[in-house]
């Protein structure tokens, strides 16, 4: 009664209630539907939508749901064939349905399936966490291997001999009283040597604090040598100069033209920069009319030429944790005569468009 089953004892009392919601009250069927010499109790549903299947002690329900709702007259058989598993059939109206009960072998596992589950899950984390941890110390190794390379392309403005160089000619204009130009070129180093410790930690910054960066190092290069050449910057207005980029990517091409073209050449320098903003990349040129590579080399026999080796290496670990590759090309310059005016150095600077 009510999804209540009960059992009565010899002196009438009723003992052993089992609940089986869901069943309608009514005599179940009694059919030994697996062949194991005990009775299986079925049950018809409260709704009328489907039966439920029983042990001898009313134990491991299955509730089976059928597509019609059954009414009236609904007949349940068995079919028997041999030794082949019986067969239950449901019977109403013109619908007929054919169910096959027997044990799920697999039902004492399932513990063991659980635990496999939760094991699988466990070691699912565990791989999870590993691999996130690797990606973590590998990313930490890049950027660190970034830094101690932009840090060997910084030395020059850190070393010993620039800095003596540039405090002794700040002497001199003290010593000739043109304070003011002392205190411009002495600001102008200061705000260098400031953003190179605050940026020191940091892999890329925002392209206009690299333009900010290279302008300060070019005032203080023009003084170095005198006004021997000039320079200008010119920055397309649609440019996104929020981009980051690699921190001393372009100031280590304009270093190269100071030290290796305008240094060396007779008579009046320049250094043209412009950048331009396209729709999937920003494009930097950097333009000397310096002696040019095949010039600068005889010039300077004692160099390493590591300075584009350093940076080779350096975008190569900044795509493999940016997924940004930036690539430049160089290119000598000649005039009419066929003799070398410079070089041309080509960024391209790859940027992704809002949709």
């Amino acid at each position: 009664s009510n999804g209540q089953i009960g059992q009565i004892d010899s002196n009438l009392n009723l003992t052993n209630l089992i609940s089986l919601p869901g069943i309608r009250f009514s005599r179940p069927l009694r059919i030994d539907a697996d062949l194991d010499g005990k009775d299986e109790f079925i049950f018809l549903t409260k709704d009328m939508q489907g039966v439920i299947i029983t042990r001898n002690d009313f134990t491991f329900p299955v509730r089976l749901e059928l597509p019609n709702e059954m009414k009236a007259g609904t007949i349940i058989s068995l079919i028997r064939k041999g030794s082949e598993k019986p067969i239950i059939y449901v019977q109403f109206g013109m619908n007929g349905y054919f169910i096959e009960y027997s044990k799920n072998p697999l039902y004492h596992f399932k513990y063991f399936i659980w635990i496999g589950i939760y094991a699988g899950i466990f070691v699912f984390l565990f791989l999870l966490q590993k691999v996130q941890h690797i990606r973590a110390n590998r990313k930490f190794v890049t950027e660190r291997k970034i830094a101690e390379l932009q840090l060997k392309s910084i030395k020059s403005q850190t070393d010993p001999h620039f800095t003596l160089n540039l405090i002794d000619s700040i002497g001199n204009l003290f010593y000739k009283e043109d304070s003011e130009k002392a205190g411009y070129v002495f600001g102008k180093y200061a705000k260098l040597l400031r953003t190179t410790i605050l940026s020191s930690e940091k892999i890329a910054v925002s392209l206009e604090k690299e333009i900010e960066y290279v302008k300060n190092y070019l005032d203080l290069e023009k003084f170095r040598y005198d006004d021997k050449f000039d320079y200008n910057i010119e920055v397309d207005i649609k440019t996104a100069t929020q981009v980051e980029i690699p921190k001393m990517l372009i100031h280590t091409f304009v270093e190269n033209a100071i030290k290796h073209g305008l240094k060396h050449k007779e008579g009046y320098g320049k250094l043209d920069i412009t950048i331009e903003m396209y729709t999937k990349s920003i494009d930097v040129r950097i333009r000397d009319n310096g002696v040019g590579r095949q010039k600068a080399k005889e010039y300077s026999k004692l160099s390493t030429g590591r300075g584009l080796q350093i940076l080779d290496n350096m975008l190569d670990l900044y795509f493999d944790l940016r997924k940004v590759r930036i690539s430049y090309q160089i290119t000598d310059i000649n005039n009419n005569d066929g003799k070398p005016d410079g070089t041309l150095v080509a960024i391209k600077i790859p940027v992704k468009t809002k949709k």
